[in-house]
């Protein structure tokens, strides 16, 4: 039995620790009092309250903002590997209670950070694909354990650039698993795509709009679809297999276009794809379109451009609405976590008179449930959706 060696000690200024009892899983460098014994970026530390009680455990990075992620009480370097492992296979089995993977998709998220008790970890499966995204230090020092863990033949590891800013490491690939040459059939609700590992935004595909990509399939029967922000294709190839009338979609990325083009060549589903960058599109086109889709990427990153962010939303959706027909569905997506559902509520609204109509709120979406979150962890909930009628 490895024997468990005495942690440094993080002690919290008054009050700072009350969000961790709650269930919050990270510690802001401001909140720190004081720190005890010697840690290694991305090495483990022991967190206690002003009073000195212990709060648990977690990963320490001095230089980044977040300079704590809590792992939870008994945790230790002895038991560290064990403890990686474990919470994989709960997450694993949390998936298959959520029937995923299953006859109509193999793709789907097994690991989600800090909803999985593995801050800093993402996996994404894809059939025998698994794609790894080491956001932390900690994170990236766990690669031996995450390659024993996964059974896929291809395992991709990855540091996107954001996080490797924040967190003082390098970006770009680690040693992985497998032939990254491969394309590898990723199947979802009747629809074949070919990944190449490596390639591509975040994981290589959007798990999280996997609903809401089914429930845009279920309202475009005999409708006219723009899908702006397309990426692979995701929302458009829905739209076309759900029996659209007409499928628009536009992508600022040539290589993202070109993806989406061969995947509706080898589901025999019509799209008119355009590489050219969606706000120039809506505001240079007159068509309008029973159902426009808005899903740009991540664009408040920091507090401190939330105010600049906002506007760009309002943008992006002032164009989009102006796009829609009488009574026609306006798809309008955030996946900036700084951007909860009350503020890009109110954004939609402002957009809307700004264009001169009026918008009713049918629904307001988030991921599926292979994208769990903590209760007092409101930042991991970043993905909004709201489906609405435009009159």
């Amino acid at each position: 039995m490895t024997k468990r060696s005495k942690l440094p000690q993080v002690t919290l200024k008054f009050g700072k620790a009350k969000p961790l009892w709650a269930g919050h899983p990270w510690v802001f460098s401001g909140a720190i009092k004081s720190v005890e014994g010697h840690v290694e970026t991305g090495g483990l530390v022991e967190v206690r309250d002003q009073k000195g009680g212990i709060v648990g455990t977690g990963t320490w990075n001095p230089d980044a903002r977040i300079a704590v992620r809590m792992l939870g009480p008994g945790v230790h370097d002895g038991n560290l590997s064990e403890v990686i492992g474990d919470r994989i296979e709960q997450a694993r089995r949390l998936r298959k209670r959520c029937g995923l993977p299953n006859a109509d998709t193999n793709a789907y998220r097994l690991v989600n950070g800090e909803g999985d008790g593995l801050p800093g970890l993402i996996i994404d499966i894809f059939g025998d694909y698994a794609s790894v995204q080491c956001t932390t230090a900690a994170a990236e020092s766990w690669r031996a354990t995450i390659l024993e863990t996964l059974p896929q033949s291809v395992v991709h590891i990855s540091v996107p650039e954001d996080s490797a800013r924040m967190e003082g490491i390098a970006p770009g690939d680690r040693l992985g698993r497998g032939d990254r040459e491969l394309h590898l059939a990723l199947s979802e609700h009747g629809i074949e795509w070919r990944l190449k590992p490596g390639k591509g935004q975040k994981t290589g595909f959007y798990t999280d709009q996997r609903d809401n990509r089914l429930r845009v399939r279920a309202l475009a029967a005999g409708q006219s679809v723009l899908d702006c922000y397309t990426y692979t294709g995701g929302f458009a190839l829905n739209a076309a297999k759900g029996g659209a009338s007409r499928v628009v979609a536009v992508d600022s990325s040539g290589p993202n276009v070109s993806v989406a083009k061969g995947t509706a060549e080898l589901n025999g589903l019509s799209v008119d794809f355009h590489h050219e960058d969606a706000v120039r599109f809506l505001k240079s086109t007159e068509e309008q379109f029973n159902i426009v889709i808005l899903d740009p990427p991540k664009l408040a990153r920091r507090r401190a451009g939330l105010e600049q962010a906002y506007a760009k939303y309002r943008a992006i959706n002032v164009a989009g609405i102006s796009r829609v027909t009488q009574e026609g569905i306006l798809v309008s997506c955030s996946c900036s976590g700084l951007v909860d559902d009350s503020m890009f509520l109110r954004m939609l609204s402002d957009a809307a008179h700004s264009a001169g109509r009026q918008l009713r709120v049918l629904s307001v979406r988030s991921s599926g449930e292979d994208h769990p979150t903590p209760t007092a962890f409101i930042e991991g909930r970043y993905l909004t959706v709201v489906f609405a009628q435009v009159l």
